[in-house]
C-alpha cells in the first residue's frame, strides 16, 4: 500500500517466482578398519538436497592399498603384509556439479604372518660322512623363529638354530628323505627334501682272524676258507694274495676263497 500522509492506498500484491537451482552435492569424512590382508566394504555417505541421483568417484587413491567402487559402497583392499593407516578420498556427482572430496581413514590391524621356509633341493653325501645345510626361512613379522628337523629312516637328524646336521647310518648308501618345519610359536611351514648318500667302495675286514696253529712235518695239507675270514659290507666279490714269511718250509696256494698250505718234505720251523 501507499500513504499520502492523510489516506492510505489499497493494498496490491506482488508476486515472486523462485528460480530453482542445482545444488552441489556434499560428501562426508568416513573411518574404518580391517584386519592385515583382509578386505572391507565402506559405505559412501553424499547428500544432495536436490534430490538427484548420485555417482561416486575416487579422487584421490590409497598408498598402500587398492580401492574399488561399486554403486554407493567402496571396497578396499590393503597391500599383502601391509598394516598401520591408510586413506583414500572421494566425491559424489548429480551429473552436473561434484562434491567436494571426501576423505576416509582406514586403520589395517596387523595379524600374525605365518613363517616361510625356503625350498631345499636335493641333496648328496658320499658314505660315511656327516651332511650339514643351512635352513633359509623368512617372517615377515620378524618374530624369533623355531626350527625342527626329521627323517624317514636310516639317520641321526639334529637342528641347532637353523643348521640342520644329518648322519646317515654307517656304511648305509640310498635316499633320506628329511623333513624341515620352520614356527614362529603359532605357525608353521615345512619343506621336505631327499638326501641321496653316494655309496663308496668299503675296504674288507677281517671277521674271523686265522688263530695260530701246528702243521706237522710232511703231514697231509691244510685248507682255510677265506670267505669266513673276511667279509666286505659292499658285498664284492674279493680276490685273495698270500705271501710267506720265509720260503723252503711250506707253500701257499689260492683257489678261489681257499687257501692250502702244503708242507715241504723234511723241512720244519
Amino acid at each position: 500500500l501507499a500513504s499520502d500522509g492523510a489516506l492510505e492506498s489499497n493494498a496490491g500484491s506482488v508476486s515472486i517466482t523462485i528460480v530453482a537451482v542445482n545444488d552441489v552435492p556434499v560428501v562426508s569424512n568416513l573411518t574404518s578398519s580391517v584386519l592385515e590382508d583382509s578386505s572391507v566394504v565402506v559405505l559412501l555417505l553424499g547428500t544432495d538436497i536436490d534430490g538427484d541421483a548420485l555417482t561416486y568417484a575416487v579422487s584421490s587413491t590409497a598408498s598402500n592399498g587398492a580401492v574399488l567402487i561399486s554403486g554407493d559402497t567402496a571396497i578396499y583392499t590393503p597391500s599383502t603384509n601391509y598394516n598401520g593407516s591408510d586413506s583414500f578420498t572421494y566425491l559424489a556427482s548429480d551429473g552436473a556439479l561434484e562434491s567436494n572430496a571426501g576423505s576416509v581413514s582406514i586403520t589395517i590391524a596387523a595379524v600374525n604372518d605365518a613363517p616361510v621356509v625356503s625350498d631345499i633341493t636335493s641333496q648328496s653325501v658320499d658314505e660315511d660322512n656327516v651332511f650339514t645345510y643351512t635352513v633359509e626361512a623368512l617372517d615377515i613379522d620378524g618374530d624369533d623363529l623355531l626350527y625342527f628337523a626329521d627323517a624317514d629312516a636310516n639317520s641321526l637328524v639334529t637342528i641347532a638354530d637353523n643348521l640342520l646336521t644329518v648322519i646317515p647310518d654307517a656304511d648305509f648308501n640310498g635316499d633320506i628323505v628329511v623333513t624341515v618345519t620352520v614356527s614362529d610359536g603359532q605357525y608353521s611351514d615345512s619343506d621336505e627334501f631327499t638326501l641321496t648318500v653316494n655309496a663308496v667302495n668299503d675296504a674288507p675286514v677281517v671277521s674271523d682272524p686265522i688263530e695260530d696253529f701246528q702243521l706237522l712235518e710232511d703231514s697231509e695239507a691244510a685248507t682255510i676258507d677265506l670267505g669266513t675270514v673276511f667279509t666286505d659290507v659292499d658285498n664284492v666279490g674279493l680276490v685273495y694274495s698270500s705271501s710267506l714269511s720265509s720260503d723252503g718250509i711250506i707253500t701257499a696256494e689260492i683257489d678261489g676263497s681257499m687257501l692250502t698250505l702244503t708242507t715241504l718234505p723234511d723241512q720244519n720251523g
